[in-house]
């Protein structure tokens, strides 16, 4: 993954493109969302979890999707891939404040 966009590729896989195209494939997503099914697939986002961990993709707050792709990675993926385990919630890293700050203010996306 290109450090630079690592974060369209979480979105892209948190959010497929035709997600909103048809219910079935709603459906199907909701699903994978809160029905385990995405724990298989999340092993490859595991060196996003831990470059989220220690600070190091603070680049991605510079765009409201790179924000709330780093939003799915501290929060979504952690509670997915490490469900029952003492690693299923990380701490947010002092570098990236409150990454939640600002989702609301968005006007534009890229």
């Amino acid at each position: 993954m290109n450090d630079a966009e690592d974060w369209r590729t979480v979105y892209e896989f948190w959010f497929p493109p035709g997600l909103d195209a048809d219910l079935e494939t709603h459906r199907q997503t909701f699903r994978r969302w809160f029905g385990g099914e995405t724990n298989t697939e999340l092993p490859q986002f595991s060196p996003l979890i831990e470059s989220a961990k220690t600070g190091r993709l603070g680049h991605w707050l510079a765009k409201p999707l790179g924000r709330l792709s780093l939003i799915i990675v501290l929060d979504q993926f952690p509670r997915n891939l490490f469900a029952g385990t003492p690693r299923l919630t990380l701490p947010i890293p002092m570098p990236y404040g409150s990454p939640w700050r600002g989702c609301g203010t968005a006007t534009t996306m890229p």
